[in-house]
């Protein structure tokens, strides 16, 4: 390799860490992510730094905390003027890369695009070519703009990952220049529910026909569910109505294959299978297209000088979220939600399927991002790129006002209440497989691990200029 190194990056959309074989998932079925395990490095205790879409899209672009940057919620919006330098793109252009964008980017306001899909040209953050929109899950029948914004039509009938793909595949062998090194970054929307309301619409028995299944199935669904399009998507299992997946990986999974784990909400005990199998089938999907991608490369001799990254914006609850909520979700410090995988191959990354354990986040991808295309920051970077030694035993995560450390064995949040004194939020432990019924534990500011985590995090809070005042401890 005699210039920079290529670097793809794919986001996956609400797929959890320990929804891979190679991080011991005994039945999903995830061959070509295991391979990039097995040819290069997978980060076992990674997490997002912000567990919600939009913060998380935010701060991967910008290379700081969603209290920074302004977009703490999915209601947000980027605010470009606060950004401490230029996005990730810029800097990849000014070191001499070509930079490529496609599917989801969900950094503007539902209203600032067309139809909340079209990305105006100024607010795409220094991405030259630009095949993304602003937000939306279509797993079919996807909408197409053109450069102005007009609707082009659909991409009827194809899968959203395989035409993402697609493109980013055409992308690199007919547009690109070969005597420069490209840096993509590609979002797949699964394993988050997929946007149906156009179906939902134009079946006005949807939610009779869920209830039907609801009582021939077992599901023992609650009656929220049936209550709006919103609850529905979030709250029955979408594939007994809708094609959201392609079939032949509905095949490789049966409910009964996935038991309920001990923390699951009892009102979805009876149904987890029926997710869970809709969830699997989706991850089992996006591995087929890393398999795709992975050919295309060593087809076209792109392999031996492209690197590849894999990892998602955040988790999913699949129903262990204890209060009165739906069966998916995320956008709390919950090892469900906020712990992802991220899977790094190509070259300069060590070919001996490595897991590394330290703890790291998304500012740690952001810095690795830099450092692997030979690219100095030129402001003070939030985390550490994952190519060198740990420099910190824990890392920082933010979403909405909760404030989290992480040290690989248990989660510490605090959060403000109405006069800016902060709180604990909760302390839970991590480890997914082993999530018991109860995980959270007692904060105890004499237990010594305990008061290592609090000084840290106020440490890394103050750090990044949020001053900590806190109530009730001593």
């Amino acid at each position: 390799m005699t210039q920079s190194p290529n670097i793809i990056l794919v986001v996956a959309d609400q797929h959890r860490a320990d929804f891979l074989g190679s991080a011991g998932h005994p039945v999903v079925q995830t061959p070509h992510f295991d391979r990039m395990a097995q040819r290069g490095i997978r980060y076992s205790n990674c997490v997002s730094s912000a567990p919600l879409c939009m913060p998380y899209r935010c701060s991967l672009q910008s290379g700081v905390y969603p209290f920074q940057h302004g977009a703490e919620d999915n209601r947000g919006h980027l605010e470009l003027d606060r950004l401490e330098g230029a996005p990730l793109a810029e800097l990849f252009q000014d070191a001499g890369y070509q930079t490529a964008y496609f599917g989801k980017c969900h950094w503007n306001r539902q209203e600032s695009g067309r139809a909340g899909q079209y990305v105006a040209p100024d607010r795409r953050l220094a991405w030259q070519h630009w095949e993304g929109w602003n937000n939306g899950h279509f797993s079919y029948d996807m909408p197409a703009y053109d450069a102005e914004g007009q609707l082009e039509g659909r991409w009827s009938g194809l899968y959203e990952p395989e035409i993402m793909t697609d493109r980013a595949m055409r992308y690199m062998s007919e547009v690109r220049d070969p005597d420069q090194p490209f840096f993509i970054q590609m979002n797949w929307h699964p394993p988050h529910n997929a946007t149906v309301q156009e179906e939902f619409e134009k079946m006005p028995d949807a939610l009779d026909r869920a209830r039907l299944l609801n009582d021939e199935l077992g599901l023992g669904l609650p009656e929220e569910a049936y209550s709006s399009y919103w609850w529905f998507c979030q709250c029955f299992p979408l594939w007994l109505v809708f094609p959201v997946v392609p079939q032949p990986f509905l095949d490789l999974y049966e409910p009964g294959m996935f038991p309920a784990p001990p923390n699951v909400n009892p009102r979805f005990r009876s149904s987890y299978g029926w997710f869970a199998k809709e969830y699997a089938a989706m991850v089992s999907s996006l591995d087929a297209q890393m398999g795709r991608l992975r050919a295309y490369l060593d087809a076209s001799g792109l392999l031996r000088d492209t690197i590849v990254i894999y990892t998602s914006d955040h988790g999913d609850y699949l129903g262990t979220d204890p209060i009165n909520s739906p069966f998916r979700g995320k956008g709390s410090p919950a090892p469900e939600s906020v712990r992802v995988p991220m899977l790094i191959e190509g070259p300069g990354i060590p070919q001996q399927a490595s897991v590394d354990e330290r703890p790291c986040n998304t500012m740690d991808l952001y810095a690795s991002l830099l450092e692997l295309a030979g690219i100095e920051s030129p402001l003070r970077l939030k985390g550490s790129s994952l190519m060198t030694p740990a420099v910190s035993d824990v890392c920082l995560s933010s979403v909405l006002r909760v404030r989290s450390v992480f040290d690989g064995e248990l989660i510490y949040s605090i959060a403000p209440d109405e006069s800016g004194k902060w709180s604990v939020e909760s302390l839970q432990a991590a480890d997914l497989p082993a999530r018991s019924e109860n995980n959270c534990v007692n904060f105890d500011p004499q237990n010594p691990q305990h008061r290592i985590l609090h000084d840290a995090l106020v440490e890394l809070l103050g750090k990044e200029g949020e001053r900590i005042e806190m109530r009730g401890i001593v």
